[in-house]
């Protein structure tokens, strides 16, 4: 059986030879044959609250360790051993769930009495995957729900009580979560006894990167420039991930003038030893799988260029998965960086955009840029502004030290825009020519009452 090849078969071995064999061994090899709690002649059997069902012990304990989940994943679970130490069945049933997105289940073994006994007295790996490959769940019901019955727990056999949940809330909006379900378990004419389980959980993306943006800077003339990034997951003990440069468009094509390494499988420590020093919040990571990723972006690659000025694309991820694996939906990471090509901003800011400063709204601002090339040849027109309000004139050219310049009138209108400025507020230019160009340039400042 594939699934139970590829999946049960591990899982069962490490639970069921660890937790199992010791559990069964312990509780489970000789049904009592006697009740040795106190009874009362004349009325009902008085049941000492702990002893309905006992949960194994060295897996009882709620794993104080939190376990992480992926955002909006449904197979989520939880594993508790348990058994019936009476000489009498118990029913069993959910008293209360914290979360409607829980359901709980009883795991049953499905070994005969004779298949059982030949188990205990001759211990196997077959035989010890044969019992995992039985057990068989059912949907424990609700106390309050009349039309199922109740589940009975038989003595002298191990359960499973399942906790499955999905995880609906948004990574890190609570960190941790907390699971809690209480079972309802009781004897004819006997007391009614409660046992309660928690299971802290948190949930991460499938993926995670750093840094958050990739920046590759400057893009010179004719250079290129490369930058390292890392991807990793916290749930996931592998990633098969192809990814690629997108342009902006319909359909996210390509980018012909960028780049993208094949991932390079990282050990977790050594890439905890490359994000340790960046951020302290790295520290608390559990990675099991990471990737070194190398992006390329070009100027120019044989007849297809970068436009000039801010440069916005994407690196998006796809996934492969297998069958009955839950798929991951693909994940963009910002690429950005600044063509510098033929013509250029001479009197920009830091991050070459057109400055206007801080001016009151009311009086709008006026200011004027002043635009190069190194070829004389080059000519410009102005093509748009993103805004209404934002007027832009370019004047004609003037030949300086064998250089030409441009002087580009730019103002915005009072009574336009409140406050900074942002990344949208863009004029764009065109070269003229067989190979027309775009050139971008943003505009910052800051208007005030």
């Amino acid at each position: 059986m594939k699934t139970f090849t590829h999946v049960v078969l591990p899982i069962g071995i490490v639970v069921v030879l660890v937790g199992v064999v010791a559990y069964v061994t312990s509780y489970t090899s000789r049904p009592p044959t006697t009740n040795t709690t106190p009874t009362d002649p004349e009325g009902p059997i008085v049941i000492p609250v702990e002893r309905h069902i006992i949960f194994d012990d060295p897996l009882v304990s709620d794993d104080p360790k939190t376990i992480l989940v992926e955002y909006k994943s449904k197979n989520n679970r939880k594993d508790f051993w348990f058994h019936n130490p009476l000489a009498q069945p118990v029913q069993i049933c959910v008293k209360y769930k914290s979360c409607t997105c829980s359901e709980l289940k009883i795991g049953t073994v499905g070994l005969t009495d004779a298949e059982w006994d030949a188990l205990l007295k001759y211990p196997s790996l077959t035989g010890w995957c044969k019992l995992a490959e039985s057990v068989t769940f059912a949907p424990l019901p609700d106390k309050d729900n009349k039309e199922k019955a109740r589940i009975s727990v038989l003595p002298a056999k191990p359960y499973l009580l399942r906790l499955e949940w999905e995880a609906k809330k948004q990574p890190y909006e609570v960190e941790p979560d907390s699971l809690r379900v209480e079972v309802q378990a009781e004897v004819p004419n006997g007391a009614i006894n409660y046992y309660e389980r928690r299971v802290s959980f948190s949930v991460r993306p499938v993926i995670e990167f750093y840094p958050l943006k990739v920046d590759v800077g400057d893009v010179v003339a004719d250079g290129s420039r490369s930058v390292e990034f890392f991807v990793w997951s916290e749930t996931r003990d592998q990633l098969r991930i192809r990814p690629r440069v997108i342009a902006r468009g319909e359909n996210s094509p390509d980018e012909p003038c960028g780049e993208i390494s094949v991932p390079i499988e990282m050990p977790p420590k050594q890439l905890f030893e490359i994000l340790g020093p960046w951020e302290q919040a790295f520290a608390s990571l559990r990675i099991k799988c990471g990737y070194r990723l190398t992006v390329t972006v070009l100027e120019r690659r044989g007849d297809k260029q970068l436009e000039m000025g801010p440069l916005e694309r994407m690196i998006n991820f796809a996934f492969d998965t297998d069958s009955g694996e839950t798929k991951i939906d693909d994940v963009k990471i910002p690429l950005i960086g600044l063509v510098k090509g033929e013509v250029r901003l001479l009197n920009g800011d830091d991050q070459d955009r057109i400055k206007l400063g801080a001016y009151k709204y009311d009086r709008g601002k006026k200011t004027t840029a002043i635009l190069g090339a190194n070829d004389p040849r080059v000519e410009l027109e102005l093509e748009k502004t993103t805004s209404p309000k934002l007027k832009a004139r370019l004047l004609d050219p003037e030949l300086i030290d064998g250089r030409r310049q441009w002087k580009l009138e730019v103002e915005m209108e009072p009574n336009a825009m409140l406050g900074e400025l942002g990344a949208s507020v863009i004029i764009t230019l065109r070269t003229k020519g067989p190979n027309p160009r775009l050139l971008r340039l943003p505009v910052s400042g800051r208007a005030e009452r």
